[in-house]
Order: structure tokens, then C-alpha cells, then sequence
């Protein structure tokens, strides 16, 4: 795949990059400005290079140039002080818009030889390892290491199941930068040559008109955004021919119920992790159950977690925090999670990290996390508070209690993935086994 995807002739003139405005950028300009930037890169005395390229172009263009110049890829989870303080250990440099602007589109005078790409891909591919984090069960940010081998049998094997067609247009709502957009935006369209709409699209009113001027569409989406579909008008067109991939967290049904009745549209959720990849999927509104994709096999341990073992990660197997009931060997059902690891919007949320950099405020004695449902999901925060944090609250009150810890928190996470609502409480109780009462 990376032979056919990293090659081409003076004839090829296939584009593999399209804009709201219908410009497109073609495969030769693509592997053409792949080899000038590695060319560029490659003079840089470092090894570890974090990309936070928001453009999707330029991501990609960054993803390959820096794996086809052997140096270590890391993807960090945002770009926010803290973050970036945090995991300074794990790079040398950052590329960013600036840098880019700053370091490699100034014209080198350096003759563009594209013939090595693809080789040199090649020969990096199983054993370079590209860095993601990801949050971790203990409280920290896990470091995640995959080959773009893995992420190649990963592609195929997307391929292999949905099958698409070359023509089609593939348009995300979701971050290019996690794994879940990484496969399923970057990746597997890439390999695959087809086209991909190069803005990160935001509102469903957007994707709609997009859809309507589409003869053969990829939707690659979240929960979250679906459920908004619904509000935007009764005069919708049938999108049964669009493919669309929803992943990040479980689709309600009734929002599922809703996608069907205005849209004919029968979203494919795909179960997964950032250190498994994909795993499963299902079409809820015909089958509860899930099955594995081709090359996946699952099991349970005793406790009842799912069990993965594929070529789409380096471990001989990995264990996720659901809770699974195992039919047979292709398909099992849900039950739910092994750990305190919650999405939000599509975004993964360690509680337990959250408490902890939580509790590390002057302000606050003890916290506790939780996710809460209504019209749409959301984090919570229960608190007790310090002396000094008493005293604050019955100065300047909780609306200045609350906008303060949420600048706290800004310097780890994004806006999604602070709370919505606070409750300050005199004493957060646990039961005898040690757990919070969380009534």
C-alpha cells in the first residue's frame, strides 16, 4: 500500500485533496512538497519531533515527511501549556503552524527528488515508531507506540470491510490528531488514494450542504455530532448512500432512531482504543452486537474485560477497560467499563487524572469527577474545600469559584473536557467499602 500510495508518474494526476472552494491538490504536489519538507527536516540536529499541525494538509504532509527522514513522530493530546510541560521529555522540537511558516516554506533552492519516498517509508515502517498519549487509568498520560506498519494493517483491514470506492470524498468532525481521526481521516483514505476534504468541518448545517453536492461520501464522525443532525431542519435529503463511521462513544438509540427515520441513515460504530485500534463495530439499528474486524481476535479475561490481539499495535495482546459478554469468536456484547476512563465528546477523560491535578489546587481538600447525561453529556465536579477555599467561596462566591478552577484547568484540557457544573459539599461520603456515595 505505501509503494502505490508514495509513487506516481508525470500521467498521474489524481487529487487527493479537495477545499470548500473545490481547489484540489493533486498526488504530485502532495509527495512533491512530502520530500522538500523531509529534505529540510532532516538537517535539524534532533530526533524527536512533536507535530501539532492544525491545518489537515499540512499535518499530513508533516506526518510523512518526518517518518521518511527517520526521525521519531510524537502526537501529543493538545497543545496547552501544561501538556507541553508535562511531556517535554518526550520531544525536541515542535512543529506548529509558526515553524512551518518560520522553517520550511521558504524556497531552499534545492532541487525536489521525490524518487526515494516510498522506499524510504518502506524501509521505516516496521520498525519507527510513532508516539501518541493518551490518558491513563493511574492518573498520568500514557505513552502509546505504533509502527506505521501497524497502521497499514489497520487500513487494510478497513478496506477489507467497508469497501468504498475510489471516487468518494471522505470529510471528519473530528481531530486529525487522535487516533480515531489519525486511521480513519489520514491514514486509510490515504492509502487507499481517495479524497479527502481538507477543513475539519464543525457544524451539521456545513456537512449537510457538503453531502447534498456529494455523489459518494465518508462521514467520519462522533456521537455527539450526530445527535445534532436532528436540529437542523425537516427538509433533508437521503444520505442511505453515505458511509458513516461513528466512533468515540456508544450512539444512543434514540438518536440512532433518528438518523434512520430522517436521513436513511445507518451509522457504523466502531469500538477501539488509541493502543488497540479498531476492534469491532456494529449497526445498532439492525444488530445490538458486536463483531471484529478481519485480522482481530478477541477474548475475556476473568473478569469479563475484552481481550485484543492483532497486528494493528507492537503488544503480543492488549487489555481494555470494557466489560464484555463473549458469544462466540467473532462477537460478544457490552456491558459497560472495567475503569474510570469516560469519554466526552469523542475525547478520552481519565477521572482519576482529573482528580488528581484537582486536588492539587490550594483550594480544593478533596474532589470527585463523574459524567452526567442530559441532552448531552458532560463533566461534573463534586468538591470539598480547604480553609483557604472556604473562605473564598464565602468572600467572592461560586461563580468566581467555579470560572477560577476552570483557568486552572484550562492548562491541561481543552474546553469539552472541563466541568459544566460544580457542587461544593461540606463532606464528599464513602461507603464501607471505600467508595463514594455517589447519590
Amino acid at each position: 500500500m505505501i509503494e502505490k500510495a508514495f509513487t506516481y508518474n508525470q500521467l498521474d494526476n489524481k487529487a487527493l485533496f479537495v477545499d470548500k472552494s473545490a481547489k484540489a491538490i493533486l498526488k504530485k504536489a502532495f509527495i512533491e512538497q512530502i520530500s522538500d519538507y523531509a529534505q529540510k527536516l532532516e538537517k535539524l540536529k534532533v530526533q524527536k519531533i512533536a507535530l501539532l499541525n492544525e491545518d489537515v494538509y499540512q499535518f499530513c504532509v508533516l506526518f510523512f515527511a518526518i517518518l521518511s527522514c527517520q526521525k521519531e513522530l510524537v502526537l501529543l493530546p493538545n497543545k496547552t501549556e501544561g501538556i507541553l510541560e508535562e511531556l517535554s521529555d518526550s520531544y525536541d522540537v515542535v512543529i506548529d503552524d509558526d515553524f512551518v511558516k518560520n522553517h520550511l516554506e521558504k524556497d531552499s533552492g534545492q532541487k525536489i527528488d521525490t524518487s526515494n519516498l516510498a522506499e524510504n517509508l518502506k524501509k521505516v515502517a516496521s520498525r519507527l515508531y510513532i508516539h501518541l498519549y493518551t490518558s491513563g487509568s493511574t492518573g498520568t498520560p500514557v505513552k502509546v507506540s505504533k509502527t506505521l506498519e501497524n497502521l497499514c494493517n489497520e487500513a487494510q483491514a478497513l478496506s477489507q470491510k467497508f469497501g468504498v470506492c475510489e471516487d468518494s470524498i471522505s470529510y471528519s468532525t473530528v481531530l486529525h490528531s487522535h487516533m480515531y481521526g489519525l486511521m480513519f481521516q489520514i491514514i486509510w483514505p490515504l492509502l487507499e488514494e481517495r479524497r479527502i476534504f481538507k477543513d475539519t468541518i464543525t457544524y451539521p448545517e456545513e456537512l449537510l450542504s457538503l453531502l447534498e453536492s456529494s455523489q459518494a461520501s465518508i462521514v467520519v464522525t462522533s456521537p455527539a455530532f450526530l445527535s445534532r443532525l436532528d436540529y437542523v431542519g425537516k427538509n433533508t435529503k437521503s444520505l442511505q448512500n453515505t458511509l458513516c463511521i461513528s466512533a468515540g462513544n456508544l450512539l444512543e438509540d434514540t438518536i440512532a432512531g433518528r438518523l434512520e427515520s430522517m436521513f436513511s441513515l445507518y451509522p457504523y460504530e466502531v469500538l477501539g482504543s488509541t493502543e488497540t485500534g479498531v476492534v469491532a463495530w456494529r449497526v445498532q439499528q439492525k444488530e445490538f452486537i458486536w463483531q471484529s474486524f478481519k485480522g482481530v481476535s478477541i477474548s475475556q479475561t476473568d473478569d469479563k474485560a475484552l481481550c485484543v490481539q492483532s497486528d494493528f499495535f507492537p503488544a503480543e495482546k492488549e487489555v481494555m477497560g470494557d466489560k464484555i459478554a463473549l458469544i462466540d469468536a467473532k462477537h460478544f456484547k457490552l456491558l459497560g467499563r472495567v475503569d474510570r476512563i469516560v469519554k466526552i465528546e469523542g475525547l478520552r477523560l481519565s477521572l482519576n487524572e482529573f482528580e488528581m491535578r484537582m486536588n492539587k489546587h490550594p483550594w480544593i481538600a478533596q474532589c470527585y469527577g463523574l459524567v452526567i447525561q442530559k441532552n448531552r453529556q458532560y463533566l461534573a465536579c463534586v468538591i470539598q474545600l480547604t480553609e483557604q477555599g472556604e473562605k473564598v467561596l464565602t468572600k467572592e462566591g461560586q461563580r468566581y469559584c467555579n470560572n477560577q478552577l476552570k483557568k486552572y484547568l484550562a492548562a491541561w484540557y481543552d474546553g469539552v473536557l472541563q466541568p459544566k457544573s460544580f457542587r461544593y459539599v461540606e463532606n464528599i461520603t464513602y461507603n464501607s467499602q471505600g467508595k463514594v456515595t455517589l447519590h
